[in-house]
């Protein structure tokens, strides 16, 4: 036997061994099965395994470039709502003082959501118990 052929031989071997540690069944068993005389019916053509593992993985890539967009766009409109808090924030009178208006409107938003959130607690507290 010649190198190459023996090589081929060998990664061929190396082939069905893996296959059937991932499936059990290689398709040197189906070629024993016709010289028992055992007959073996068509099945219908599916996907190669290999083709379900590439399916897997650009899924997997599909999913996380939604997320990394979802993830970027609630980030830009963070950025946007802190520009337009702290433009407000930043706004002076004529004589170089703060706008009131602005930062008590800032404060009471604060204290809404402080409430908002200890409300939620409770309830979550009372559906517990």
């Amino acid at each position: 036997m010649k190198a190459k052929q023996k090589r081929e031989l060998v990664k061929k071997q190396q082939a069905i061994r893996e296959y059937r540690k991932k499936f059990g069944k290689t398709e040197t068993e189906g070629e024993n099965s016709k010289k028992t005389g055992k007959t073996k019916t068509k099945k219908k053509k599916g996907e190669h395994w290999y083709e379900k593992v590439l399916n897997k993985q650009k899924q997997n890539e599909v999913d996380k470039e939604k997320q990394a967009m979802d993830r970027k766009r609630e980030v830009k409109q963070q950025h946007k709502k802190r520009r337009r808090t702290r433009e407000k924030l930043s706004r002076r009178t004529s004589r170089g003082q703060p706008v009131m208006k602005h930062a008590i409107e800032h404060m009471l938003k604060k204290i809404r959501k402080i409430k908002r959130d200890e409300k939620e607690e409770e309830e979550k507290k009372e559906g517990i118990n």
